[in-house]
């Protein structure tokens, strides 16, 4: 971090009339616009809040109360418009940086997917050198950083609940309106999205591909928007920006690309060979539980354990406000809370989704329930090709299952 900000500081006078660098202005502001908007939409994230738990990384490094926790998502505000006026840019994409990495490890529910993938965008431009040999390098890498995104995306939805539960999930509102032959047809192709996008992120490394590749991409964000916004199914809103800033990344990153795929994969310097690690390889470890799922990428794969939380239906007045509402009744008595929509509803984004957090989330409403409330646990795993379901029930208070139960 430390390298970052000198880096970035030692732009002088900000390279404002620098030529090579001014290239790159409208995909950067595009880049800061999108996260600027995500913030926003996600306002409360951001906020210290009395209705769900904060999760920091440790747990002495909780945020500031209230007025004081508005110093840094307004700091946040103030060096994305610095970016985007373009004053002094690669200092404020490393301030932007730093204080991204401080709000985060104060609550791991704010490294949301968007906000990984702008940080090292952002991380990336502050190291840059101002000439046209460093601006050549920052392309380089953010076409390796976005086809490794699509790539590893594609590859984690590779799962039987994806296919089986996610994707037709997803069509439903194109599926509404279509006869019911054609629905079964299209829901049949459940295993080639995954892999067309897994080709996409290929395809837009290699040279004989791009072009198709980029059209593809393009539609597929067409159709993201067109399914999950507000003319579909209306869910998690935040991330509709960061749909149009991929279309405008992809278009100004790939549109004129001359690279091989073997070329856009050959790191140019250090910074390159960190960046390849950091997203062309150590996303792989997600598959045995190593690297948690945002940073991995899997991005709506259903790769990911969820949760809900069970109680009494008369302890439901005892939930959040905001959190009553999605408390549904199950069909013994009890209401179910799932831990997604309690998220959207107070912070604007699904839970992270990690055991951890949940077991934070689980926590927290045990203790603001109190001990005449009883509160469990359950978590929900899929086997990704075997198709075996794993329910797992905890009490408040101990961290060992209470019951397991795998349905096959």
């Amino acid at each position: 971090m430390v390298e970052l900000m000198s880096a970035a500081a030692a732009d002088g006078g900000g390279e404002i009339s620098d030529r090579a660098l001014r290239t790159c202005r409208a995909p950067i502001v595009a880049v800061c616009l999108g996260f600027a908007a995500s913030l926003i939409l996600s306002w409360p994230l951001w906020r210290a809040r009395d209705a769900f738990p904060h999760v920091p990384v440790w747990s002495g490094f909780s945020p500031p109360g209230a007025p004081w926790d508005l110093a840094y998502p307004l700091a946040l505000c103030l060096s994305l418009g610095a970016c985007v006026a373009w004053l002094r840019p690669r200092l404020a994409a490393g301030l932007t940086v730093l204080l991204l990495v401080l709000l985060v490890l104060q609550d791991q529910q704010r490294l949301q997917p968007w906000a990984y993938l702008y940080g090292l965008i952002l991380a990336r431009l502050a190291l840059t050198t101002p000439d046209d040999r460093g601006v050549a390098t920052l392309r380089h890498d953010l076409r390796l950083l976005i086809g490794c995104m699509y790539l590893w995306s594609g590859l984690h939805k590779l799962n039987l609940e994806f296919v089986e539960e996610a994707f037709p999930w997803m069509l439903e509102p194109l599926t509404v309106w279509l006869p019911e032959p054609l629905v079964n047809t299209i829901q049949a192709l459940g295993w080639g999205a995954p892999v067309l996008e897994a080709a996409i992120g290929l395809g837009l490394l290699s040279r004989i591909a791009r072009r198709p590749a980029l059209l593809c991409c393009l539609a597929m964000h067409l159709g993201i928007l067109i399914m999950m916004g507000p003319w579909g199914h209306g869910w998690n809103a935040v991330v509709w920006p960061w749909n149009f800033t991929m279309m405008a990344l992809v278009v100004w990153l790939f549109g004129r690309a001359e690279a091989g795929l073997v070329e856009s994969l050959r790191p140019r310097d250090i910074t390159g060979a960190v960046l390849l690690i950091v997203v062309g390889l150590a996303p792989g470890l997600h598959f045995s539980g190593h690297w948690d799922a945002y940073p991995a990428f899997a991005l709506y794969s259903a790769s990911t354990e969820s949760a809900s939380f069970i109680l009494a239906a008369e302890d439901r007045e005892r939930l959040p406000a905001a959190a009553r509402p999605h408390a549904e009744a199950t069909e013994p008595g009890p209401l179910q809370l799932s831990a997604d929509h309690w998220a959207l509803a107070e912070l604007g984004v699904p839970a992270y989704p990690e055991h951890r957090v949940f077991v934070a989330m689980h926590a927290f409403l045990c203790n603001r329930m109190g001990a005449e409330s009883e509160v469990h646990l359950l978590t929900h795993e899929r086997g990704r090709l075997s198709g075996e379901r794993t329910f797992t029930t905890y009490e408040c208070g101990n961290p060992e299952p209470l019951q397991r139960t795998v349905v096959k």
